[in-house]
């Protein structure tokens, strides 16, 4: 739309002639002094000049807009829901029952008897003496040491990430039930040798309906939602710290110890000496034997009904529509201002 306006505007300046071009200066917009000779709109006599100037005003146009609108309208959906329902189910099983017997067996066994005898064993006596020696110690020295080490130091910053949101949605559902009512009657009650005539007894009886419940169930709904998520990261750092570190120091130092030696005697000694004899024993231990025994035991399953459900569910589509937008536009015309009346005595203006 500019680029029009400004050839437009380029048009109209031509069509006023040469004149208008030559009582403008070159970039500055405003009148040069005219010879008597030259004028626009003057002839070749004295007579004003005209200058070519730009004026914008403002005029309201109405535009069509096309917007998507979204339109929300409800759709039956069939759906089918797996029920589970529990029966008893009796099988056979084979199992091994243990039986225990007495079974009496007999074993060689090796006895331990103690006898004292005399022996000759020779032993080593401990002599004790006190030595000076010398021996070196480490006395410990603590000195602090600057060293380096790398952290990890945690930056965080929020990110938009896709969560999926399960909402429960309830859902009405007309379940038949039986209901268990009793009512008033009267009954005949036969001849008994108690009661050789009888007569007529009031019993409650019971009578069973079936009646329509109104169940109201939960259905799970996915939805995707962004949520916004404070992620950590880290950045390396390398910074500098001072740590005790222990350093040994060999000292010598003289301390009389005692020194202990052992010198061989030849000693008389009684000893118990172990003698092995064998013992026959006898004894009684179970043997458990296994036999097989077929047994009924009844076990629950578990098995899946499907029933079909029809349930009404909004559904949104978008749509075009048409809007009038009244919008507020610049117009820029070419208008000729004439240039101050210059004397034909000082063209110069001297």
């Amino acid at each position: 739309m500019k680029r029009v306006v400004v050839g437009l505007a380029a048009l109209a300046v031509l069509a006023q002639g040469p004149g208008a071009a030559q009582a403008c200066k070159r970039g500055g917009g405003g009148c040069a002094p005219v010879s008597c000779g030259y004028g626009y709109g003057g002839g070749y006599g004295c007579g004003p000049s005209y200058t070519m100037q730009y004026q914008t005003s403002y005029q309201q146009v109405t535009r069509t807009v096309y917007e998507c609108v979204p339109v929300t309208t409800e759709q039956e959906v069939t759906e089918t829901v797996a029920v589970p329902v529990t029966r008893n189910v009796t099988q056979q099983r084979t199992v091994l029952v243990p039986s225990y017997r007495n079974v009496e067996q007999q074993v060689t066994v090796l006895q331990c008897q103690y006898q004292q005898q005399q022996r000759q064993v020779r032993v080593l006596v401990p002599v004790t003496s006190y030595v000076e020696q010398q021996y070196t110690v480490c006395v410990p020295e603590w000195q602090n040491v600057t060293q380096q080490r790398t952290v990890l130091v945690p930056e965080y910053k929020q990110v938009m990430q896709q969560q999926t949101v399960i909402t429960m949605q309830q859902q009405t559902q007309v379940v038949p039930t039986q209901v268990c009512s009793y009512t008033t009657q009267m009954v005949a009650i036969p001849p008994s040798c108690c009661n050789p005539c009888g007569g007529m007894v009031c019993q409650r009886v019971p009578t069973v309906q079936t009646v329509n419940q109104t169940v109201i169930r939960c259905v799970p709904v996915q939805t995707v939602q962004n949520v916004p998520v404070t992620v950590c990261s880290y950045r390396q750092q390398v910074e500098n710290y001072t740590v005790p570190v222990l350093n040994m120091r060999q000292v010598v130092q003289k301390q009389r110890v005692p020194v202990t030696t052992c010198q061989e005697q030849v000693q008389n000694v009684t000893v118990t000496v172990p003698v092995t004899v064998p013992v026959v024993q006898k004894y009684t231990v179970q043997v458990c034997e296994m036999t097989s025994r077929v047994e009924n035991y009844t076990v629950q399953v578990v098995e899946c009904q499907y029933q079909t459900h029809k349930r009404r569910v909004p559904v949104t589509t978008y749509q075009m529509q048409a809007r009038q937008v009244v919008e507020t536009i610049p117009v820029v015309t070419c208008v000729a201002v004439p240039c101050p009346v210059v004397s034909c005595a000082s063209p110069c203006g001297y």
